[in-house]
């Protein structure tokens, strides 16, 4: 993603999260200008892009108690576009793909209106804010309205031209037919294909990006996807990638948003699991000293271990288990391996004993647990990942335990003992 970053006064964050609607307005006119550009430089057809920032800020509002500092708001709203705008890309180029397919040439679409300015743009995302739905069907196309609208207009030129709506679903369905197919026939091919791949990611010449305990990072990759990593990780990126072939090597966990190329899959190779996807967006978590989950917030990945396949959706997750089974995640796994992704630490119902490391990975912070009694004490604990002290009171409050510094380590010991 490409621009700079607005800043967001933290009285207009607290007022925002509480639903003031004075905050939003405030929000609204600070980031539409920036978060323009940044749609305007990712869309192929930047006409798109009002569209694509009202739904952002439209999500931001409606998700507003999940944000712990302005920096997660922006980086939220900026992900939203980046990741919609691969999305819009995608379904514009499938609807060109179709038109080629048809044998016709692409019909006129009409130019959406563009706000004339941030007042008019504000005015309407209030008054799109403000309808009254009758109901909760209607209140889903309104939402959809706001990027998904010339995408269908531009279907409604298609089945006005090819003579109805069930000629464009056939058509649809045979495509799909025929990609099935096609996806069938190189499946032959596997083998070359992961031998290509292992000696790629083994080559000398392989970039390895990693992030420090307590950090993230976002990778823009030379096919114009985009790899955000969590703490402690390491992406392994071969020489010429993005050139014959699209494959990373990740240790760690990272969330990935996968650019359109022609038909090229985009692999993730991480530890004995073999991940295939194509635009996109998917998570990993793939630690050395945890199993590896595996979860598709949009689009299809084909998972592979060993002899053992499966074809994840939206929504999908999977765990693989330290023998090479695949088993569906638990609550607690979901949370604890991915709630990173939303900028939240989680440790549910651990004993105090194993919170030292993930501590230090997640937050860069040694704790020492100076008192025995409290080594096996269980605790959950959910704190912001960019609020260290957020998270030793959590740790003090569910621990039963007393916090002090002693340089760069906090030192916890039982609040029934007398040890000051």
């Amino acid at each position: 993603m490409t621009g700079s970053f607005t800043k967001i006064a933290p009285d207009d964050l607290t007022r925002f999260k509480q639903g003031d609607e004075a905050a939003l307005e405030r929000v609204f006119r600070e980031e539409y200008d920036p978060l323009l550009a940044v749609a305007r430089t990712e869309l192929t057809e930047p006409e798109a892009a009002p569209r694509l920032v009202e739904g952002a800020l439209y999500d931001a509002w409606k998700q507003r108690e999940r944000f712990l500092s302005p920096g997660d708001l922006e980086f939220f709203l900026r992900d939203a576009i980046h990741k919609e705008a691969v999305r819009e890309n995608g379904r514009r180029a499938a609807l060109h793909r179709f038109h080629e397919h048809e044998g016709g040439a692409t019909p006129h679409r009409a130019v959406p209106r563009q706000p004339a300015d941030v007042d008019e743009a504000w005015r309407e995302f209030a008054s799109v804010l403000h309808a009254p739905p009758p109901d909760s069907e209607h209140a889903a196309h309104l939402r959809r309205d706001l990027s998904r609208h010339e995408a269908a207009t531009h279907v409604a030129h298609v089945a006005d031209e090819r003579g109805g709506v069930s000629a464009v679903l056939m058509a649809a369905i045979a495509l799909v037919v025929v990609a099935a197919i096609v996806f069938g026939v190189r499946t032959l091919s596997a083998r070359d294909v992961n031998g290509r791949i292992d000696a790629a990611l083994a080559s000398s010449d392989t970039r390895d990006v990693a992030t420090p305990p307590g950090r993230r990072a976002n990778i823009d990759l030379a096919d114009g996807s985009r790899a955000t990593l969590g703490p402690d990780s390491h992406l392994r990126i071969p020489p010429r990638f993005g050139e014959s072939l699209r494959a990373v090597g990740l240790v760690g966990t990272g969330s990935f948003t996968v650019g359109e190329a022609d038909d090229r899959p985009f692999h993730v190779r991480t530890g004995p699991a073999r991940i295939t996807a194509a635009g996109t967006v998917f998570d990993v978590s793939a630690y050395t000293d945890s199993v590896i989950l595996v979860r598709v917030q949009d689009g299809l990945v084909t998972l592979s271990v060993g002899d053992s396949v499966r074809s994840l959706t939206t929504g999908d997750a999977v765990v693989v288990a330290a023998d090479g089974g695949l088993a569906e995640p638990t609550a607690q796994q979901l949370e604890e391996m991915l709630g990173w992704t939303m900028g939240e630490f989680a440790a549910v119902n651990r004993r105090m004993r194993e919170l030292p490391p993930l501590v230090q990975r997640w937050y860069g912070l040694q704790v020492v647990l100076a008192d025995s009694a409290l080594l096996d004490r269980r605790v959950t604990v959910r704190a912001p990942l960019d609020s260290a002290s957020v998270l030793v009171a959590a740790l003090e409050a569910a621990g039963r335990a007393r916090a002090t510094s002693r340089g760069a380590e906090r030192v916890f010991h039982d609040a029934a003992s007398g040890t000051p």
